[in-house]
C-alpha cells in the first residue's frame, strides 16, 4: 500500500462533519425510538459517507471520521458551554438600543456574570483534580468512598452530573435570542 502513496500523503485528523440525520438517530436511540441495531446501522452508512466525501476530496488516507463516538468528549463538551446565551441577551440588548457591542462596560458585565455562574463548577473541578492527584491515604481513601457511593447510588450520580451541568441549556442546544435586523 505505501508503495502506492505519494511522498507527501493527505489525511485527516479529528473529526468529519456529522449529517443532521446522524444526531436525528443517535436522539431517536436515546429515546428508545431505535435499537442497537439501528444505531449501528446509521454508524456503518455515517463512517461510508465520510471515506465517500474524504475520497471525492482526494484524501490519499481516509478515515472514519470519528462517526461512531457519540459521547466523545469534544461533543459532550459542546453541551455544557455556558454563558452564550447571557452574551447573546447583552449583545443584542446593546445592537437594539445602538450601543457598542464591543463596550468595556457591557464585556464586564458579561465577566461578572459569568463568573458568578460559573464559580461553582470552577470550585468542584478543582477540588476533584486535588482529591484525584493526592495519592496520601487519606486522600485515597476518600476517592475512594466517593466513588463507591457515586456507583452504589444513582440519585448521587444523577445530583453530581446535574450540579456540573446546571448551567447547561436545556435539550444541549445554545439558544440566541433573535438579532434586530440592521439597516
Amino acid at each position: 500500500m505505501t508503495d502506492s502513496l505519494p511522498l507527501l500523503p493527505t489525511s485527516v485528523i479529528g473529526s468529519h462533519g456529522k449529517p443532521g440525520w446522524w444526531f436525528a438517530a443517535v436522539k431517536a436511540h436515546e429515546a428508545g425510538e431505535f435499537g442497537d441495531g439501528d444505531l449501528d446501522e446509521m454508524f456503518d452508512d455515517a463512517v461510508n459517507t465520510a471515506v465517500r466525501d474524504m475520497e471525492e476530496a482526494g484524501i490519499d488516507i481516509p478515515s472514519d471520521g470519528e462517526m461512531r463516538r457519540a459521547g466523545f468528549f469534544t461533543a459532550e463538551f459542546y453541551r455544557h458551554i455556558t454563558g452564550v446565551e447571557r452574551l447573546g441577551g447583552l449583545l443584542a440588548a446593546a445592537i437594539a438600543r445602538g450601543g457598542d457591542v464591543g463596550h468595556p462596560q457591557l464585556l464586564r458585565r458579561f465577566e461578572a456574570g459569568h463568573r458568578a455562574a460559573t464559580l461553582p463548577l470552577y470550585r468542584a473541578t478543582n477540588m476533584i483534580v486535588r482529591l484525584f492527584t493526592d495519592e496520601r491515604p487519606l486522600a485515597r481513601a476518600t476517592r475512594d468512598v466517593a466513588m463507591g457511593l457515586a456507583a452504589r447510588l444513582p440519585p448521587v450520580r444523577r445530583a453530581v452530573s446535574a450540579m456540573l451541568t446546571q448551567h447547561a441549556p436545556r435539550g444541549g442546544r445554545l439558544r440566541l435570542p433573535p438579532l434586530p435586523r440592521l439597516r
